[in-house]
């Protein structure tokens, strides 16, 4: 994560997900640790490919580079990272003694269909694309921002603003985190008739997440808010109001966490198939007293297709009750927990809402159990308890016997 920081105003970052963290020492040096990484990445950009460094300057108070995106040597051609091959930033690096500033700038971007060239020529002819960092090894707070941009690019007008990324990262204790990313707007007006996904407007977007610590366990929260949203992306007219979604991972054991986030810091390729990574997520939730809680999923003034739903409502709380050799028998199959699972969750919806999902094929489970109704709600209490489903208080049987 700290690589992440170090150079994180820009995408050049990621060379850093590349080689192994060292030991940090406090007080932390942080420019010997970051030229450290640069030179590790510099050492091994040949071989792994990846981000490389090029042009690499010193200057009075830090160094200056280009970090260009290459093919990634050893996974897949169609790995979405090498749809990006081509991107390029240009980096300027200020030192002191307890602090590091970095400032990234697009100076290149992959060919691609999809995107105009004149549009992609504008964006780095205007260096549309900046990013600033601020990094300090006393309170160990970060804070990044990204250049406004209030511009004309042909079909559409583009308007970003006060976007910023704010937190704390402790290299000494990796379960002292904490980020918030605010975006005040992103508006994208058409010049002519609206195509596709090209109106958008976005305002006051929230992602939240922090760490909380308590001796030997810990507890994960993330939040995302959104004000409001109209767009028309993919021909569907869609709008609605203050979106919320807060989420708790709770009681997880600090210890397992901590080697999941090493091993993952180490190993940015891996995904769920990974053994190691598969055991330690395993191992983390068949814990005693892990939890995975909704706690607030909320959406006002929905609009879809000019059909206007309304308000949704949804909290939920899922678990695994300990049970021996629960967690070989996950490893063999998932499904084989079902009888340790204990869930629950609460679900109102208004009418409106409620009467498109039964118009919709997938939806047509609902017709099997009668809600139950509060003014203009459509309220659903449901259970999962060893192995059975409670709807409404009442056993609910998908596939009955007849």
């Amino acid at each position: 994560m700290l690589r992440t920081l170090l150079l994180s105003s820009t995408l050049s970052v990621l060379i850093m997900a590349q080689t192994t963290p060292p030991s940090v020492v406090q007080p932390l040096d942080i420019k010997a640790y970051t030229t450290q990484i640069i030179n590790e990445t510099i050492t091994t950009q040949k071989e792994k490919g990846g981000w490389t460094i090029e042009n690499r300057k010193l200057t009075p108070k830090g160094e200056t580079f280009d970090a260009l995106l290459t093919p990634v040597k050893g996974i897949a051609k169609d790995a979405p990272i090498n749809d990006m091959v081509g991107l390029k930033f240009n980096n300027e690096i200020n030192y002191t003694k307890e602090t590091i500033d970095t400032r990234s700038l697009l100076t290149g971007f992959p060919k691609t269909k999809k995107i105009d060239p004149k549009i992609i020529e504008k964006i780095i002819a205007t260096q549309a694309i900046e990013i600033d960092n601020h990094y300090s090894t006393l309170d160990k707070r970060y804070t990044l921002s990204l250049k406004d941009i209030n511009d004309d690019f042909g079909k559409a007008k583009v308007e970003v603003a006060n976007t910023l990324l704010t937190g704390v990262y402790n290299p000494d204790n990796l379960l002292e985190q904490e980020s918030n990313l605010s975006v005040g707007l992103v508006h994208i007006t058409p010049n002519t008739p609206p195509l596709l996904g090209q109106s958008l407007r976005l305002d006051n977007l929230s992602i939240a997440s922090y760490t909380l610590p308590i001796q030997n366990v810990s507890t994960l929260k993330h939040h995302i808010s959104l004000a409001s949203l109209e767009s028309n992306i993919s021909k569907k007219g869609l709008s609605f109001k203050d979106f919320t979604l807060d989420t708790t991972l709770g009681n997880i054991d600090s210890q397992t966490y901590n080697t999941l986030i090493s091993f993952m810091q180490e190993n940015p390729s891996a995904d769920f198939t990974h053994p190691e990574l598969n055991h330690l997520l395993t191992t983390i939730v068949t814990l005693k007293d892990f939890y995975l809680s909704i706690d607030t999923l909320s959406i006002d003034a929905l609009t879809v297709e000019d059909e206007t739903l309304g308000r949704a409502k949804i909290t939920a709380k899922v678990s695994l009750t300990p049970t021996p050799n629960l967690a070989q028998l996950i490893a063999i199959s998932p499904l084989m927990a079902l009888s340790s699972l204990d869930a629950d969750a609460h679900i109102e919806l208004s009418s409106a809402m409620y009467a498109m999902l039964l118009r919709d094929p997938k939806g047509m489970m609902l017709q099997m159990v009668k809600p139950k109704r509060e003014n203009d709600k459509v309220i659903y209490d449901i259970a999962f308890k060893k192995g059975e489903i409670l709807i409404n208080g009442k056993p609910f049987n998908p596939f009955p016997k007849h």
